[in-house]
């Protein structure tokens, strides 16, 4: 006998039809007992208990594992510590989990095992740096329009007072404006 499986590799439940006649919504009732109903032999992790996960003897279990929690990091962060599978997983499972759950994994790929508890501490090591380096490019970059923004009004001051040399020496000496901005200026 041939016995078709579809795993759905997604943290989400399965929200599809579970038989040709779920998907036949626009066939007439008494249509359907002439076509053969096939059911879908489904594995889909979020809709599995971790009983059911540990029935699988090979690592598509902890594949399975790992895309069912990929969504929530405590419970993954959890799975990770008290399951010892993790700690020696298949290489090729481990690229599997970082394929299907684009979780941007570091690790050798020339080695046999992977230890998944510090792939996922390296990568997100790796996320907090990316973050913080994020947080100072824009802390830059609203620093430097603040400045923009004083620098174009002293210009348009400089210009409303008709003081040209003044606006000559500021775009020509980078020093000039902070000195100018420390000057009472009339407000115009």
């Amino acid at each position: 006998p041939v016995i078709t499986l579809v795993i759905l590799f997604s943290p989400k439940p399965w929200d599809g039809p579970m038989s040709i006649h779920e998907m036949l919504s626009d066939v007439k009732a008494e249509l359907l007992p002439f076509i053969p109903d096939y059911r879908i032999n489904l594995i889909a992790p979020a809709d599995m208990s971790e009983a059911s996960l540990d029935k699988f003897n090979t690592s598509l279990r902890e594949v399975l594992l790992y895309i069912k929690y990929s969504s929530d990091k405590k419970q993954l962060s959890d799975l990770l510590d008290k399951d010892p599978h993790f700690r020696e997983l298949d290489t090729e499972a481990a690229v599997v989990i970082n394929t299907l759950t684009n979780s941007k994994l570091k690790f050798d790929r020339k080695g046999k095992t992977v230890n998944m508890c510090l792939a996922v501490q390296a990568m997100r090591q790796e996320e907090r740096q990316e973050g913080r380096l994020e947080g100072r490019l824009e802390g830059r970059l609203e620093g430097r329009q603040e400045g923009e923004s004083r620098i174009n009004q002293l210009n348009s001051l400089l210009i409303d007072l008709n003081r040209f040399e003044d606006l000559k020496r500021a775009a020509k000496d980078s020093a000039y404006p902070a000195e100018l901005m420390a000057e009472p200026l009339p407000n115009q």
